[in-house]
């Protein structure tokens, strides 16, 4: 301390206080700068998985497929059997991309509701009504669309064979979405067959009556009712408490009184 002081004086510095002394006024300054703000990837990536939700986004293809059915495992094998929200919005795309997204909902244990948020159309719809029964909803403005499915045979010259190989593929994929739609809405086969043979669009409210979603959600207790029932479990876990102290109090006043 001596020999510090006397460089203090002297106007001289060790070498090994002074390093010292650097690193702790840098330390000091790199608490008090303010954290970077996180960007909103990574507060996506991080908020969503807390919460077990999942949300899908734009066109469904082998990717967004990927990334779906790796977050609905990483869930299920997190806590098996606890609910995953799933919020759609998409025009849809691949077929078989989109039905892999449904048997993993339907393979795993924990029931995944599903959320419209602004459209859902095509696959996105089908993914949409093969959520968790009862638990299948949209927002109030929400659109959905249902429609069979089509191929694009594009400019490549094409044999008379792989036409009817391309036909017989594609009319085995309809009569495939047509029997989940017709699973997931309660309806006969002929209706959906009706709805199948265009674009029929729905509001969330026709959609509900037609059977795609069972619920309108205009709030996010609507969506996650456990919440609710956790905090009046809560509430009345606290009033059996107060009642209980008070009863033990009321005992031990009577119990303290003179005969």
């Amino acid at each position: 301390m001596a020999r510090v002081w006397r460089g203090i004086m002297r106007g001289v510095l060790p070498s090994g206080v002074l390093a010292y002394g650097t690193y702790a006024c840098a330390s000091r300054m790199e608490q008090k700068r303010p954290s970077q703000p996180k960007s909103a990837n990574e507060l996506f990536y991080e908020t969503l998985p807390r919460q077990r939700a999942i949300y899908l986004s734009g066109p469904i293809d082998d990717v967004s497929a990927k990334l779906v059915i790796g977050q609905l495992l990483a869930l299920e094998f997190d806590q098996p059997g606890e609910p995953i929200t799933l919020f759609v919005t998409s025009r849809g795309g691949k077929v078989y991309s989109g039905l892999g997204i449904i048997d993993m909902m339907n393979l795993i244990s924990s029931p995944v509701r599903t959320v419209c948020v602004g459209h859902c159309e095509s696959m996105g719809a089908m993914i949409l009504a093969a959520g968790e029964p009862g638990q299948r909803f949209a927002l109030p403005h929400a659109r959905i669309m249902l429609h069979q499915p089509f191929a694009r045979l594009g400019d490549v010259k094409r044999t008379a064979e792989d036409v009817r190989l391309h036909a017989d593929e594609l009319c085995k994929t309809r009569a495939t979405l047509l029997e989940l739609i017709t699973r997931a809405t309660g309806r006969s086969t002929k209706e959906v067959e009706f709805v199948f043979d265009k674009d029929s669009y729905f509001t969330a409210t026709e959609a509900r009556d037609i059977g795609v979603i069972d619920r309108i959600a205009e709030h996010l207790h609507d969506i996650e009712p456990r919440a609710s029932v956790q905090l009046a479990a809560k509430g009345d876990a606290d009033a059996e408490s107060a009642s209980a102290s008070i009863v033990a109090a009321d005992a031990h006043c009577h119990a303290a009184s003179p005969a």
